[in-house]
């Protein structure tokens, strides 16, 4: 069709598709198509694609190279009065912040500041969203929420909202990240005492783990698993968690330093963009 509106607008989507899907390369030139033939008033395109490639700089662990790309979504977003894009953005930039601080935690280097700030920044997302009356991310907010509670020690917190939240019937795309809440779950019911509570928690996690999930979480599920099957005393399946833990974080840091080389070399041909 060549339409001058719609075009740069499918393409922006398609990125994201892509993205989401972990299809980077695609993501890549769709996000490039985007880029090229959206007119600088096309907020739509404009705050989509941006929102895709903060995401992707977030996603491959440089927030300072995702922060200018944030910075543009919520200007086209407000000059299109998209209040759903700026509960997105702020959705997403305390999402990829807490995956980071639980990889983190879970390998034995806890960042509490860290932590700290993506609790506030998943609070900030709930507010917001309550603001504007909008339920889409409704049971993954205070699942995240429990997680980084979970990270900063905050047992009985995490717990309670593990056990408000966590059976209740969710989205698919939720359903690939169970073996983690179920895995942190065990972990505060064990830090409380809760022995068969725990132990049952970490045979549904073991149970879901074979689900395909992004290799952050692969690796932040199995590294949990790890330090609860030691701590039961469970050292041969702790071994084998431990090593897949760190296969899957090696893979994870493989294909952020490969996307962080593709979103530099497509962005070459956009010297003006953020």
């Amino acid at each position: 069709m060549n339409h001058p509106l719609l075009v740069p607008l499918c393409a922006a989507w398609l990125a994201h598709v892509e993205f989401n899907s972990n299809h980077m390369q695609p993501m890549l030139q769709y996000a490039a198509e985007a880029l090229r033939l959206a007119q600088p008033q096309h907020h739509a395109a404009l705050a989509r694609v941006s929102l895709v490639i903060a995401d992707a700089f977030h996603y491959a662990g440089r927030f300072d190279l995702a922060k200018p790309w944030y910075a543009a979504v919520r200007q086209h977003a407000l000059a299109e009065g998209d209040d759903s894009m700026i509960s997105a953005m702020l959705h997403n930039v305390a999402a990829f912040r807490a995956n980071e601080v639980r990889l983190a935690e879970a390998f034995g280097a806890p960042v509490p500041l860290e932590a700290k700030r993506a609790l506030l920044e998943a609070e900030s997302t709930r507010n917001y969203d309550i603001g504007i009356g909008t339920l889409s991310m409704a049971l993954l907010i205070p699942l995240m929420k429990a997680q980084l509670l979970t990270s900063d020690s905050r047992y009985a917190e995490a717990l309670q909202i593990f056990e408000n939240v966590l059976e209740t019937d969710s989205p698919d795309n939720l359903d690939r990240r169970k073996a983690c809440f179920y895995a942190d779950r065990a972990w505060c019911r064990l830090q409380l005492g809760d022995h068969e509570g725990g132990l049952a928690d970490v045979s549904r996690a073991i149970e879901l783990n074979s689900m395909p999930a992004d290799t952050d979480d692969v690796a932040t599920t199995h590294a949990r698993l790890a330090s609860l099957l030691e701590g039961l005393g469970r050292r041969g399946e702790a071994a084998d968690h431990k090593a897949r833990s760190l296969e899957a974080r090696r893979q994870h840091s493989l294909a952020q330093a490969e996307l962080l080389e593709g979103l530099r070399g497509m962005l070459a041909e956009f010297p003006s963009v953020p």
